[in-house]
């Protein structure tokens, strides 16, 4: 994949946030002077920048789970796999959800909205508040057809 190429980071009150597609971690390193906070490793690569929200890191992964992470330490504050089963597929020479969380996650109004899935199946779209799924969409047709 592209975006592979390159980590793409976030930087929000002096920590600078950054997923790996290699390592499988999301990392927290103080701006000022490059020192390590915290990591936290999920089971598949995250390939797109983390989303910070309220003192919240929100990361998609290949695994299939979107995580909300406390931005201050990294524990874990809840994961949740939107795609409807834990099923494994090769992706890139590497087994991965065959709903993987390619997204960056969109948080509003303390909503954390997300998508999973491939070309090959359906799109599932969620927002989530506190854990409680609110809303599922479910597209028609060719996902990469919709308006970006």
């Amino acid at each position: 994949m592209h975006n592979d190429n390159a980590y793409h980071t976030v930087v929000a009150d002096g920590v600078v946030f950054w997923g790996s597609s290699v390592t499988n971690k999301v990392y927290a390193v103080g701006a000022a002077r490059g020192k390590l906070r915290w990591y936290f490793a999920t089971e598949g690569p995250i390939r797109f920048a983390p989303t910070i929200s309220n003192e919240r890191v929100y990361v998609g992964s290949d695994d299939g789970y979107v995580y909300c992470l406390d931005a201050r330490n990294g524990v874990l504050m809840w994961k949740y796999r939107p795609g409807p089963s834990n099923e494994k597929v090769i992706g890139n020479g590497r087994m991965i959800s065959l709903w993987p969380v390619r997204t960056g996650v969109l948080v509003d109004d303390n909503v954390a909205f997300r998508a999973a899935g491939s070309s090959k199946g359906p799109i599932y779209c969620f927002g989530t508040r506190k854990r409680k799924e609110e809303k599922v969409i479910r597209p028609k047709g060719n996902p990469h057809s919709y308006p970006g």
